[in-house]
């Protein structure tokens, strides 16, 4: 849910949409709301005093998680001495890479990074579009992988693997079970 521009126009005529987007940052990312429910409580929060406007929140805000790399710790993620944007496919392999199984924080490329691995973590229809949209758009082409060796010519068995891997990932995300593509 992105904000609306007048929404946008009020908060920059009031001189605190920089306000706005630190409190929907902290509430997101501190206190563990939903993205949607952390644009809300800052919406709500910034635009209150306006007659007829209420901002509804999604039933509860979730509860932050402790990660699996904290394990022993109280639950918080100290990501300050992360830099705050990495290069986009090494941040989304990097999320490919920890979606399952122990974080490995002290590879993460950037804040960025482990911002997007905790929205996967939290919503599995977000999960699911960042392995159909985002994931895929990092394995290389065919003019990428080269033509070095030809002996080996592509029958789609790799394509295939990839594929059922996907929908396998897919499914356990939407908790259905499915046969494989291809017969496999």
């Amino acid at each position: 849910m992105a904000v609306t521009a007048e929404e946008k126009a009020q908060l920059k005529e009031r001189r605190v949409w920089k306000a706005f987007c630190d409190r929907r940052k902290a509430l997101h990312l501190e206190e563990g709301y939903s993205a949607s429910n952390a644009q809300a409580q800052a919406l709500q929060e910034f635009l209150s005093d306006d007659p007829g406007v209420e901002y509804k929140l999604d039933p509860a805000p979730k509860a932050k998680k402790a990660n699996k790399a904290d394990k022993g710790s109280s639950g918080d993620v100290d990501i300050d001495g992360l830099p705050r944007k990495s290069r986009p496919t090494e941040l989304i392999q990097w999320v490919a890479g920890n979606l399952v199984g122990d974080v490995d924080l002290d590879s993460c490329p950037g804040k960025d990074a482990y911002a997007l691995l905790t929205d996967c973590q939290a919503n599995a229809g977000f999960r699911l579009d960042f392995w159909k949209s985002m994931y895929t758009k990092t394995l290389p082409t065919r003019a990428q992988l080269g033509d070095e060796d030809e002996e080996f010519e592509m029958d789609g068995t790799m394509a295939l693997d990839v594929l059922n891997k996907i929908s396998k990932i897919a499914d356990r995300a939407r908790g259905v079970d499915q046969p494989t593509v291809g017969g496999s």
